[in-house]
């Protein structure tokens, strides 16, 4: 069995050329149950790269090596594909070139079985999701027939997709990297996770004279907010990712109005802007988790844990804020000697 800080899968890859193609593979290896170990979101502040990168590979049953142009010449993909390699772990490489072998691993990779990154030629360099999936899947079947050869008992996946609540991620699509983030953060925590990403066409709100931009919402309503309103119903708990883009969007405002009544909400902050009136009013500014703090992804773990919570109680807690606030005001009329004050809170 999986122990504590050990993950089945390891992607290694070249940064200046995968790094979005890492991060994508792993959301699909982690929404089919599996763990993966990805430098990036492995390795903390204060921990040695070389010892952690080492750790990661011994403990890993599966190296998959992302074979761009550069893999194997860098310094860090050389030493991790060799590692691998003298440890015996089973080297599953995903082909992104023209020829095969690679030229700097032609010996260690001339006899290897890989998986072509697409089934299909194309100019594009996007990994179209119909690809990906595909991919992820050869991986996971590869890495569950090698495992059987070992042991029945290993290499099952972590956790079942569906063991905890869906979290849905309302967010503006420009916010898609601190989105992914967090989805791959909730992913591994063992949630279920939806975003709005690809719902959220760029459109302002309009102005009042306006009306071409008005008639362009009601596509999202009869169209892609049927796929919406059926994924607000199985979330337990909406995200919602603030940014300019965000406020300034109508669907994303379409989003809101429909999910502020029905379902617990957890207000996460992408970037500094000011709140407009109507947002402020409609939800608030309250409790709001700021992404550019250095724990802001435990913190919206842990508040989704709370909100989940059975036994939370929302009322409660509102009470709870507003007589710390009274208190706070009282405090500052004792300190400051005048008649004549404003307290202002919140946004």
């Amino acid at each position: 069995r999986q122990k504590g800080g050990e993950k089945q899968i390891l992607i290694s890859y070249v940064r200046k050329e995968a790094a979005k193609y890492a991060q994508d593979l792993k959301l699909a290896l982690l929404d089919l149950g599996f763990s993966v170990y990805l430098d990036v979101h492995e390795i903390k502040a204060g921990i040695d790269w070389q010892d952690s990168l080492n750790e990661g590979v011994s403990n890993c049953q599966v190296f998959v090596p992302l074979i761009t142009p550069s893999y194997g010449e860098t310094q860090w993909t050389n030493r991790e594909v060799k590692l691998a390699d003298v440890l015996g772990k089973y080297i599953l490489p995903i082909n992104f070139l023209s020829d095969w072998p690679p030229r700097c691993l032609a010996i260690q990779f001339a006899t290897t079985q890989f998986i072509p990154w697409r089934s299909r030629a194309s100019d594009d360099s996007v990994w179209d999701e119909e690809s990906l999936k595909e991919v992820a899947t050869k991986i996971g079947e590869k890495v569950q027939k090698n495992s059987r050869k070992q042991t029945r008992d290993v290499l099952q996946p972590t956790s079942s997709p569906t063991s905890k609540p869906l979290i849905l991620i309302c967010c503006h699509v420009t916010e898609k990297e601190i989105v992914t983030q967090i989805e791959i953060d909730l992913k591994e925590a063992g949630y279920p996770v939806w975003n709005t990403g690809a719902l959220s066409e760029v459109e302002s709100l309009p102005s009042r004279d306006d009306n071409i931009r008005v008639s362009k919402s009601v596509s999202f309503c009869v169209g892609a907010g049927k796929e919406f309103t059926r994924k607000v119903e199985e979330a337990e708990c909406v995200v919602l990712v603030f940014s300019a883009a965000f406020a300034k969007s109508i669907v994303c405002q379409q989003q809101i109005y429909y999910c502020e009544h029905r379902k617990k909400l957890v207000k996460v902050q992408a970037e500094k802007f000011a709140f407009p009136p109507w947002l402020s009013m409609l939800i608030g500014t309250r409790g709001m988790i700021d992404t550019s703090g250095s724990n802001f992804q435990k913190i919206l773990r842990d508040t989704i844990e709370k909100i989940l919570d059975p036994d939370f109680d929302s009322q409660a807690e509102e009470i709870k804020s507003d007589a710390q606030i009274a208190r706070d005001i009282e405090a500052l009329k004792n300190r400051f000697e005048s008649d004549r004050m404003v307290y202002i809170s919140g946004g």
